[in-house]
């Protein structure tokens, strides 16, 4: 700090030409860029803070499934992933949802907690993943769907709200607040803003950066405007039942002139379509388009979306260099639909690194099956390549799809099916 009592730069790393700036990422060099950074990609980004990233969810030793015998333990063979198998099973009904906390040095299962009957949160030890066992049952009310997020977990409850815990205990989860809504379907978090997907009530924004005084700070509704094309009239169009939230930080734009916008992206999903959200600021969340055409959906006598995820991926190019390695980001949208009387289902990966110009590049080949429950993307790594896994979950099983090339797809196995 100099006398005038400003900061002043006085060594830094020499950069490359038309590379101005310095940064304090010793191992993150290409943080230098031509043009500068925007406030936001610090100040409204939890990443940049530490406090969790939807890219970072690198696969381990196992994984947990929700079938009708109950919780799964299923060890994961990384080299052909049809040939992995249950080593546990801890026998419980109608779960609805499940969520886990990890160690945080090693991301090894720790806890996991599963909403049961509606009625109760079980607590379950996973700390020896082929012994589960319950450690703590609470009861609650119309509890439909858990998040676990460092050491708070949330319950989506309907009508009957959100529920926050404080988890510092796993084993015994404390109440610090509960907070009326409309119909609280699912949450996300970029902390300290929990996002909720509240089916009538559109979406819900609360600062939960102190958990007892918890309050919601926006609301907004989810307001549908047919467009042409658009065939099919859901029922539950306009009532958020998912949400997922990503951070999407600035990139050169094609012309290497500038950067295009970073934001805080809301994507709350009703039956029929994906409401794009700028969250930038939490006080203020709009909708700014809708994620797909609706002359997708021609041919369908139904349809709803159940499953959704996003992240960043790198497409590699070719060999040659003719086709460049790419940085994209993905949404992951998983269908039930009706056609010709067939129940099937299906995912959609829709490229959003242009966010105003969202492309849908692939498409798995539909399954025959029906009510499908959740989707879940996976980094497996199996020496020496990373794999990108969709885990879809249904009525008749696991079917895990892999994704590296986003836009060309391959159906690896079905499990439990």
């Amino acid at each position: 700090i100099n006398k005038d009592a400003k900061y002043s730069i006085t060594e830094c790393r020499k950069p490359k030409k038309d590379y101005p700036g310095m940064t304090m990422i010793h191992h993150q060099l290409h943080s230098v860029q031509k043009f500068t950074r925007s406030c936001v990609e610090c100040h409204r980004s939890s990443a940049t803070y530490g406090m969790g990233s939807v890219n970072y969810r690198l696969a381990r030793h196992f994984f947990y499934a929700i079938t009708n015998r109950g919780l799964e333990t299923v060890a994961v063979e990384k080299k052909e992933l049809g040939k992995s198998v249950p080593v546990a099973t801890l026998e419980l009904e109608d779960v609805e949802s499940f969520a886990l906390t990890t160690d945080k040095v090693h991301g090894q299962s720790e806890y996991g907690f599963a909403a049961v009957g509606g009625e109760e949160i079980i607590v379950i030890d996973l700390k020896n993943p082929a012994f589960p066992t319950i450690a703590n049952q609470i009861k609650l009310s119309d509890v439909q769907n858990l998040l676990v997020s460092g050491n708070t977990l949330v319950a989506c409850c309907g009508k009957s709200g959100i529920a926050l815990f404080d988890i510092k205990q796993p084993k015994r989860p404390k109440l610090m607040k509960t907070i009326s809504t409309e119909d609280a379907r699912s949450a996300d978090l970029a902390w300290p803003y929990l996002y909720v997907a509240d089916g009538p009530g559109g979406l819900k924004v609360l600062d939960i950066s102190d958990l007892k005084t918890a309050q919601v700070i926006a609301s907004l509704k989810l307001t549908f405007t047919p467009q042409q094309g658009s065939v099919v009239q859901n029922k539950n169009r306009d009532s958020a039942t998912l949400v997922k939230t990503f951070f999407q930080y600035g990139r050169l734009n094609q012309t290497g002139t500038g950067r295009n916008f970073a934001f805080q992206l809301v994507l709350v999903a009703d039956d029929s379509n994906i409401h794009m959200i700028n969250a930038t600021e939490p006080t203020k969340p709009f909708i700014f388009r809708q994620l797909l055409p609706p002359a997708l959906f021609r041919g369908f006598d139904t349809y709803n979306i159940a499953g959704l995820d996003v992240g960043t991926h790198i497409d590699l190019g070719s060999d040659g260099g003719k086709i460049p390695t790419e940085e994209n980001d993905y949404v992951y949208v998983g269908l039930n639909f009706n056609n010709n009387q067939m129940d099937r289902i299906s995912m959609l990966i829709v490229k959003i690194t242009d966010p105003v110009r969202p492309e849908v590049v692939g498409r798995i080949q539909a399954i025959q099956s029906r009510g499908l429950r959740d989707l879940k993307i996976a980094k497996i790594y199996n020496a020496p390549f990373l794999k990108t896994v969709a885990f879809l979950s249904y009525q008749d099983g696991i079917t895990a799809i892999d994704v590296t090339k986003s836009t060309d797809t391959e159906n690896l196995t079905t499990l439990f099916g």
